[in-house]
């Protein structure tokens, strides 16, 4: 069994645990909360790496996408650990629109116009699915014929 592999192990057992069978046995007051928040240092990520609270989030998108590519130094937790109770852990989520916000602004342009029609209609769908006014407007997704990639309000300026 890899390192990851364990961890992973690990913090599927720390988190399926019941806080009424953690207190009953003083387990909580020996190691729980000190194990929890070294766990919070040291989570598994999508690439077989080690990330922590502050850069490791859990994938909200359907969209595959890698992070790197965009210039976002984050990482998806572990696929294993995404039914657990990971609120425990104080992880945020990463949707597709906080992804587009954090992309460094050529990397997301080269990635938007890399992808194929079918692939740019599902980024479309899931960005509907999530859109709000305040959190769309300034988004940087909006693909057009001059190879450029607009946000909305840009976009209708163009028009």
């Amino acid at each position: 069994m890899t390192k990851i592999a364990q961890l992973v192990a690990l913090i599927r057992c720390v988190l399926s645990s019941k806080p009424r069978e953690i207190d009953s046995l003083n387990i909580k007051k020996l190691f729980h909360d000190d194990l929890l928040a070294a766990l919070k240092r040291s989570l598994p990520t999508t690439e077989n790496t080690i990330g922590n609270t502050d850069n490791t989030f859990v994938k909200k998108t359907n969209i595959p996408i890698n992070l790197k590519e965009l210039g976002i130094n984050w990482h998806f937790l572990h696929e294993k650990l995404a039914d657990c109770e990971i609120g425990k852990l104080g992880i945020k989520e990463a949707n597709i629109i906080k992804i587009l916000r954090e992309a460094n602004k050529s990397a997301l342009t080269q990635w938007i116009r890399g992808l194929n029609n079918a692939q740019y209609d599902n980024l479309l769908s899931e960005i509907e699915s999530q859109a709000t006014p305040q959190n769309i407007t300034d988004l940087r997704f909006v693909r057009a014929n001059d190879g450029l990639v607009y946000t909305l309000r840009t976009w209708q300026r163009t028009r």
